[in-house]
This record gives structure tokens, sequence and C-alpha cells, in this order.
């Protein structure tokens, strides 16, 4: 290649560009590989980036407030007892669960066998009509709500009751109280409400 006396030492003429007008100059690096040369890659000795966290990480736990009852279960052991009782919400359903009034639940209820006449639902179903992913978020949300593991025999009589299909017998079930429900959510659990 030539070169003319008026271009720098390095730089092949371009055609196009006036004459007097130098395309933009990039710095030659005399570390990097040409074309077609195989690479050798070696780890460099550089330093860290200076750390940017904090060293403190703050976690952010689920809130464990209950709303309107006490952590004390009541006599039978199946929901927690309230700190201020709601006289007009108390007319509306019996100390069983039993809806006064013509009301009905949206979700189906059911007796327990040596639970009494206490009407009970599947978590399940509570967490799915009120919108919740899995009974696991619903009693997360709501603490005021006491979860039931239901026993062996207790599954199988929801079995007996077509409450629960037969494959679920071996499967871990909770079940809530429909006076706590009631209490809880109030109309989001009654038909029309």
């Amino acid at each position: 290649m030539k070169s003319r006396g008026s271009e720098p030492a390095g730089q092949a003429p371009v055609a196009g560009l006036p004459q007097g007008i130098q395309p933009p100059h990039t710095p030659h690096n005399p570390n990097a590989p040409l074309p077609g040369q195989a690479v050798a890659y070696a780890p460099t000795q550089a330093s860290p980036p200076p750390k940017t966290t904090p060293t403190k990480t703050t976690l952010k736990a689920l809130p464990t407030v209950r709303d309107h009852t006490t952590d004390q279960l009541n006599p039978s052991g199946d929901e927690y007892l309230p700190r201020e009782i709601d006289e007009f919400g108390e007319k509306k359903v019996m100390a069983n669960g039993q809806l006064l009034g013509g009301r009905t639940y949206r979700c189906r209820t059911f007796l327990v066998p040596n639970r009494g006449d206490r009407l009970f639902m599947l978590a399940t179903e509570c967490a799915r009509v009120l919108g919740y992913r899995d009974s696991y978020l619903l009693f997360n949300k709501n603490r005021s709500l006491f979860k039931i593991i239901a026993s062996q025999p207790e599954k199988d009589d929801l079995v007996a009751q077509e409450i629960l299909p037969f494959s679920y017998r071996s499967r871990q079930i909770a079940i809530v109280t429909a006076r706590s429900m009631f209490r809880q959510f109030g109309s989001r659990v009654i038909e029309n409400g």
C-alpha cells in the first residue's frame, strides 16, 4: 500500500470523502487480537467493584396482627376469642355458625364428628370463593382464622358425606369454623351478600 504525504501514517485513503476531511480515527490497541486469530483468555487481576448494597439486609415479615381476635382459643378449641363483639353482626349468625334471616353461605358447610353441632367449611373452598390462590394465603393474610387440620377419621367422614373426593383421604385437609369465616369476611361469604 502506498501512502500519500497528506494522510497520516497507518490510514488508507477513503474514497467518497472530500479532500481534507478524514474519517474518525479509532485508537489502535496493540493487545487486541486480529480477526481470525485464536484468543487465549486469561483471568484479569482487576479488583472487584466497590459494594453498593448495605451490609445489613432488612427482612420484611408478613404482618402477624390479629385484627379483632386474641391469641386465645375458645373452650371448644376451634376458633380464637374475639377482642370486641359486633352486636349487629351477632344478630345474623348463631353460636354454632348457622346463619339467620334466610341467609346462606357461598361455601359448603358440614358437621364434623366429635365436634358438636358447629358448622365447618373446607379452607381450600373458602380460599377459592374469596379469590385467594390457596388456603395457605388465606390463613397467612387473615391471622384471626384458626386452622384446624382434619384427623383421619374426620377425613373419612368428609369422604362419606361427599364433601371430599376419595383421593383426598391421604392429603392434609384444613377446615375452619363457619362462624369465624363470617366474623372475618361478613357479606363476602354470604350468597348475594
